[in-house]
């Protein structure tokens, strides 16, 4: 449908990796790429959202030498990345650097100065760190209005909603649990979000979330799901707790290989017995 939100990643490089060097990849057609592609989906009424990470530092960059020595650290001076293995490794930046918010501030203003595209999301967001150095929630305040002030109109969305991101200036938090993952299913939620914040907070599915024919996958994870369930049923299950806890309906598609697979109609059209 018109205004659907399109969120893609892996656009600057492959996923999780390169932060903070975001710019249409050459590989994927570079610019005049992701200038068709901004031209396109607006050309039929579609939103597009990118993905950049809040905090993230490539290791394997030069630039992260430059800010390391304002990494995230624990209460007990233990340097916070992520690490998972199989993944690529992320280093988290505070915050609090200046340096860093207004290098963050000018990459989002050219790149959506360049290409227009509606909202970008900035992983990880959210997740805050008892860090003596950096005060989370003032810091995070103001890096995120710094972005909003340089990009104006464009949607700001995170991943982790929490009771300390009330303040910030987020249009979209991203909805959890992943995608209704075995190790997740049985845990209790609350629906009283929706009373609280619905006119301001839209819950949308993570990119984890599984779909209904082949995709190619990103993030090696949750792979186990659909195999567990079968495709068809990792997307029913998925769906319906996307359902119960408010989340808007949201699917994933090989457009390329399966065009808009009879599943994610369904789920679109509100014709699926997962669909609101």
């Amino acid at each position: 449908p018109e205004n659907s939100l399109m969120y893609f990643w892996g656009f600057h490089a492959p996923f999780d990796t390169n932060y903070p060097n975001y710019w249409p990849a050459d590989a994927l057609g570079g610019e005049d790429g992701m200038a068709a592609v901004v031209d396109t989906a607006h050309r039929f009424g579609y939103r597009l959202m990118l993905h950049l990470n809040y905090w993230g530092c490539d290791g394997h960059l030069p630039i992260f030498e430059k800010f390391q020595s304002e990494q995230v650290r624990d209460r007990n001076g233990v340097s916070m990345r992520w690490r998972v293995e199989g993944e690529p490794p992320i280093e988290y930046i505070r915050p609090s650097c200046s340096e860093w918010q207004s290098m963050m501030a000018d990459t989002c203003h050219r790149l959506v100065e360049k290409f227009p595209v509606d909202a970008l999301f900035l992983d990880q967001l959210g997740f805050f760190i008892d860090d003596p150095a950096c005060e989370f929630d003032s810091a995070s305040q103001g890096y995120i209005e710094k972005i909003q002030k340089a990009c104006p109109g464009v949607v700001l969305t995170g991943e982790v909603f929490q009771e300390r991101c009330r303040s910030l200036p987020l249009w979209q938090v991203w909805g959890t649990p992943w995608s209704g993952l075995p190790e997740r299913e049985d845990l209790q939620y609350a629906t009283m979000w929706q009373e609280l914040f619905a006119d301001d907070i839209a819950m949308i599915a993570h990119m984890g979330m599984p779909a209904a024919i082949p995709v190619r996958e990103s993030w090696p994870s949750y792979y186990s799901y659909p195999r567990q369930h079968g495709m068809e049923e990792a997307v029913r299950r998925a769906n319906d707790w996307h359902r119960a806890i408010g989340a808007v309906p949201c699917i994933r598609v090989n457009y390329r290989e399966f065009g808009l697979d009879d599943t994610a109609t369904a789920i679109l059209t509100g014709e699926s017995e997962s669909a609101s």
